[in-house]
């Protein structure tokens, strides 16, 4: 049976880290099988203090991001597998085990989950339902390969041995890199498992919308410069800056073609929030083309979501009863 050793980075992560860590210590892979190795990456609240309380390798720095969290946990790592997950998410009982499951193939070096966003507003329903945030299916069809995230991905220990961790600088797109890192190389499978699957909760309102797509435009310039160079990322420049014009531009007729199918639940705006989003990502790689970096996730950058995917899973349980 192979080891596993699932790496957790946290920052600021009170409220959210207790029930991360109890899903991930209830998962029915042999509990002596696998390892959880908390990274608290400099929290200014209780984050370490209550990681402390549970059965796990806590390990602490001073605030670098979570790509360099990421690799404090591999370089403290015993597992042949090392698989990641975020401290806001909520991991059910057989996401480990469908994991590793990909592993029996030795051709496989990363295989990444499907995650499943939560959240009880307009903004999260819209990013889950039309948006589809995260989700397998979309993030197969980035190009130039396809993407596998942080909050829920595996890779073998080796890969890393092989290509080296992940890039520090790139605090908000450093999985983007390492998995198109993997997939240039061409020396290992990336495989999806859509039944590995962990809860994130999605951002809440419009101006959370906005911080994290701006972070997302400036970790895509920044992979896009470090990987293909200048002349790549400033025709990414045009690209975005022509499908956010175009994005605003088709907005009110989009609006009134849903207002005239009688859309339910207030889905007749939801073209308005495409516009947000086309601009933030618009807004933030140029932002990234021109050097800037973004400090913290979109939560720390404004302050927003403290409800836990917990309570939400909770709340849309009982909502269901």
């Amino acid at each position: 049976m192979l080891r596993v050793s699932v790496v957790v980075p946290a920052r600021n992560e009170e409220p959210r880290i207790g029930a991360c860590l109890r899903a991930l210590l209830a998962q029915d892979y042999p509990r002596d099988a696998y390892e959880v190795i908390v990274v608290d990456d400099g929290s200014t609240d209780r984050t370490a203090e209550v990681a402390a309380g549970f059965e796990v390798m806590l390990l602490r720095q001073a605030h670098r991001g979570g790509a360099a969290a990421r690799n404090l946990g591999l370089s403290h790592a015993r597992g042949a597998l090392v698989a990641f997950t975020d401290a806001d998410c909520i991991a059910p009982r057989r996401w480990l085990s469908e994991l590793v499951a990909a592993f029996e193939d030795p051709a496989v070096g990363v295989c990444g989950g499907d995650v499943l966003g939560v959240g009880d507003s307009w903004v999260a329903r819209y990013l889950e339902e039309e948006v589809r945030l995260f989700r397998l299916d979309r993030l197969q069809q980035v190009r130039p390969w396809p993407v596998f995230v942080t909050a829920n991905v595996a890779y073998r220990r080796e890969v890393f041995q092989r290509l080296g961790g992940f890039v520090p600088g790139l605090r908000g797109s450093s999985d983007l890199e390492m998995a198109w890192r993997v997939a240039r190389d061409g020396r290992c499978r990336l495989l999806s498992r859509p039944t590995a699957v962990v809860y994130h909760a999605h951002p809440r309102t419009v101006r959370e919308l906005y911080a994290q797509w701006f972070g997302y435009g400036v970790g895509r310039a920044q992979v896009d410069l470090l990987l293909f160079g200048r002349g790549a990322a400033a025709r990414g420049c045009l690209t975005h800056g022509a499908r956010a014009l175009g994005t605003a531009g088709l907005a009110p007729f989009r609006v009134a073609a849903r207002l005239v199918r009688a859309e339910k639940r207030g889905r007749f705006a939801n073209p308005v929030l495409d516009v947000v989003r086309g601009l933030a990502y618009a807004a933030g790689y140029w932002a990234g083309f021109a050097g800037r970096s973004v400090r913290g996730s979109w939560r720390e950058r404004v302050g927003g979501n403290s409800k836990s995917v917990a309570a939400l899973l909770e709340s849309d349980a009982g909502s269901s009863r």
